[in-house]
């Protein structure tokens, strides 16, 4: 049961005052079966946006752990963080073959770079379809496709009213919305009272996915 949702409609205009929403764009779900830091078997639903990519964790502590110096655990997920001087890093997937043609080998020094992924392909002609479809080029890699959400940004979780966790942030998905929260408890929580947690936010999932996510 929600501890404090029953108080918060009265509360919800000063409580909630957080950056305007954004649109985080979408991404590779990169479906790594163990955890990046210590090995263990990832827990169903729990896993973090990171670079671009969906990373799946055995628990909250190796989120944070993780984010805090990904770069000695991101070798475990099969892909590589490129670091050049004046660039912003980005993560190579490495993969051997090319996604539009499976049966060609992917060239190191020939790719797309899309949200600071890189994706290797064989030519010229496979890196233009690969522009134009991205979000088609993560089966093939054996990956799955995690489609645009809105961020809430919420600075206060909507269970306690307490302070949204800075350092590592924890947040729930529900009907394309973001929902940041101030523990792994109150995430628990959020998907069976999803309709109470929009109401304490005042949050219509439609209207804002209208606004903010356009119809092609």
């Amino acid at each position: 049961m929600l501890r404090i949702l029953l108080i918060l409609p009265f509360l919800h205009l000063s409580l909630f005052a957080a950056p305007e929403p954004v649109v985080v764009p979408g991404h590779f779900d990169l479906k790594n079966a163990t955890d990046p830091v210590d090995g263990k078997k990832v827990k169903k639903g729990l896993h973090n946006d990171w670079m671009g990519v969906r990373v799946h964790f055995a628990n909250f502590k190796n989120i944070e752990t993780f984010r805090k110096d990904a770069k000695k655990y991101v070798g475990k997920l099969g892909i590589a963080l490129v670091e050049e001087k004046g660039k912003k890093p980005v993560l190579d997937l490495q993969n051997k073959k090319c996604p539009v043609k499976p049966s060609k080998e992917a060239e190191a020094k020939r790719f797309v770079e899309e949200n600071g992924v890189r994706v290797r392909v064989c030519c010229g002609k496979c890196a233009k379809r690969v522009k134009q479809h991205w979000d088609k080029v993560a089966k093939p890699l054996g990956y799955e496709w995690v489609p645009p959400v809105i961020d809430l940004r919420n600075t206060k979780c909507p269970v306690t009213g307490d302070k949204c966790y800075p350092s590592a942030p924890i947040w729930f998905d529900v009907d394309g919305i973001r929902i940041r929260v101030c523990c792994d408890h109150c995430a628990e929580e959020i998907p069976e009272n999803k309709e109470r947690v929009f109401r304490a936010l005042d949050v219509d999932p439609a209207k804002l996915k209208a606004r903010l996510i356009p119809s092609k």
